[in-house]
């Protein structure tokens, strides 16, 4: 007989019943309309290809079918069990579109001849160039992550020199569009270089082809064309450290030869869950990502608390010094596996996130151009948390955590590759304090609640320049969190955000920071400081909290 209608989640090429009467295809359409896809144990973007399947027990001829459909739902979810763990015969398990395409690519590269009979019954079609011509060189979302696990499977290079010049050029293109970053060929003067004798390396530029190179240790350079080369390792930083695709110089960095850098001890990166995924047929479950919140933080924060004018003008701090040293900490990024977890007593620093995409520093899912040049929001953690609490910080597993999620290297320094501006309060940040004014000292411009309003000093080295903005961006931030949570001193209103004891769970797609529920602080809550900060500009992963009792 002819297949039942079909509807979403079920594809049936062709049905036959056994003894069938007439009305038995709209009654055995009607009861595959009632199998769950929830009662099957797939998620909504799994795939479940069966080669052959017959009902265990037989559609009645009147009446419920409740039987019939349970029947249904239990053989499938066993089936469905059996081929997510390897042992289904000819059944096949893939639990998204991702791991398909892998599928398909690696096929395509290791046999001779056509694709299975169960490619051409996919929904989007089975051949695999036009499905990436068609789905995947135009969604930068998927393209860096499938490209990431084809480095790692050695295949990126074969697959990709059989599109057209074209096509690799505007794959590229749009993966840094995604990211808020200029075209490489418009990055640069468009003169022809000086011969590479002649010119002398950029210190700055050599740390940041030093730090793409810990993001490529499988894969060598002029493995293929230079334009596949180059968007491969576009693709590897995007998917590992997408905040250096802003960097400065970060176009003349992917310019240098691997040769002329030094050797250095390469990072192992923690592969996407879509990455992992096609290593074999089966993939592991997609992580759910947590809504963006549509109001800001600090929308219900407190009436500002008034500002009285001090007759003197405070003191301006001298320059700060790190309070410890720059070196690699005790724990490297690659000592954290893919899905770790870790005890920290200072898994308040996370509840920054929120704080940062209130003041527009980075944007949210909605806004992923919209971050600091170069600077990942986990790296400004790290910087801040050290600025703060020194080595007590440093020697918490959590400088081991934010350096993972950053995709730092074993001698990557937190901010290298950040160019700070000179340090200047937006007007927008000065809205809790409406009638206060600024006090002058030295170079700088004081505001009254103990931050500078303006950095007047003359611009430095980069280092520290950016030492002055992180410690004025500190001076800020204690006294914002101060009014927000109606706390008198800055300093405490500082600790009861940051130093929140938490255990953080680190999967290469999401992280979440577990807290206790009976001692959360109110103030936070209606602050808003603990929503779901979701996945931020710059980050490769979405951040949620839990709180348990």
């Amino acid at each position: 007989m002819a297949p039942p209608a079909n509807r979403a989640g079920f594809t049936i090429g062709r049905a036959r019943l056994a003894g069938g009467h007439a009305g038995d295809r709209e009654r055995l359409s009607a009861a595959i309309d009632q199998v769950s896809l929830a009662a099957i144990g797939l998620s909504p973007r799994a795939t479940l290809i069966l080669r052959r399947f017959a009902a265990p027990r037989p559609l009645a001829r009147g009446g419920a079918s409740d039987s019939f459909v349970g029947s249904i739902e239990t053989s499938l979810r066993e089936r469905a069990a059996a081929a997510r763990s390897g042992r289904a015969g000819d059944d096949l398990y893939f639990e998204d579109e991702d791991a398909i395409d892998l599928a398909l690519v690696r096929l395509t590269l290791t046999s001779q001849g056509p694709l299975p009979a169960w490619a051409a019954l996919l929904p989007a079609g089975g051949e695999p160039m036009a499905r990436w011509r068609r789905t995947i060189l135009t969604e930068p979302a998927r393209l860096s992550p499938l490209v990431a696990h084809l480095v790692e499977a050695g295949q990126a290079a074969a697959w990709l020199m059989r599109f057209d010049p074209a096509e690799i050029a505007s794959a590229e293109t749009r993966i840094l569009a995604a990211h808020g970053a200029p075209p490489i060929a418009s990055a640069s003067t468009g003169q022809n270089p000086a011969p590479r004798h002649e010119r002398l390396p950029n210190p700055n530029v050599s740390r940041l082809a030093a730090s793409i190179r810990h993001l490529r240790p499988e894969y060598p350079r002029n493995a293929s064309t230079p334009a596949v080369d180059r968007l491969i390792l576009i693709a590897l930083v995007a998917e590992r450290r997408p905040a250096l695709l802003t960097a400065s110089g970060f176009a003349e960095a992917m310019a240098l030869p691997t040769a002329a850098d030094p050797p250095v001890r390469p990072m192992a990166p923690v592969p996407s869950s879509r990455a992992r995924a096609a290593r074999n047929s089966v993939a592991i479950s997609p992580v759910r990502r947590s809504a963006v919140q549509p109001d800001a933080p600090f929308a219900h924060m407190p009436e500002p608390i008034p500002i009285e004018i001090p007759s003197g003008t405070p003191p301006e701090p001298s320059l700060p010094t790190p309070a410890i040293a720059t070196s690699p900490p005790p724990y490297a990024a690659s000592d954290l596996p893919g899905a770790a977890e870790i005890e920290t007593r200072f898994g308040g620093m996370f509840f920054l996130l929120n704080v940062f995409v209130a003041l527009d520093l980075w944007g949210g899912f909605t806004r992923p151009r919209d971050g600091l040049p170069g600077l990942s929001p986990f790296e400004l953690i790290g910087m801040l948390g050290r600025h703060w609490y020194g080595r007590a910080f440093a020697d918490d597993p959590i400088d081991a955590a934010w350096r993972s999620i950053a995709g730092l290297g074993p001698g990557d320094r937190p901010g290298a590759h950040f160019a700070a501006p000179v340090w200047s309060v937006p007007a927008q940040w000065l809205a809790p304090w409406p009638n206060a004014l600024a006090l002058r000292r030295g170079p700088n411009h004081w505001h009254p609640a103990g931050f500078p309003w303006r950095d007047g000093a003359r611009a430095g080295p980069a280092a520290q320049r950016r030492r002055r903005w992180t410690w004025a961006l500190a001076r800020y931030l204690d006294a914002r969190l101060a009014v927000a949570l109606g706390v008198e001193h800055a300093a405490a209103a500082r600790d009861l955000v940051c130093l929140r004891p938490g255990r953080v769970a680190i999967e290469p797609d999401r992280i979440t920071v577990r807290f206790a529920l009976e001692d959360h602080p109110i103030a936070l809550r209606l602050a808003g400081l603990d929503r779901d900060p979701g996945r931020l500009a710059g980050t490769t992963a979405a951040l949620c909290f839990e709180f348990h009792a």
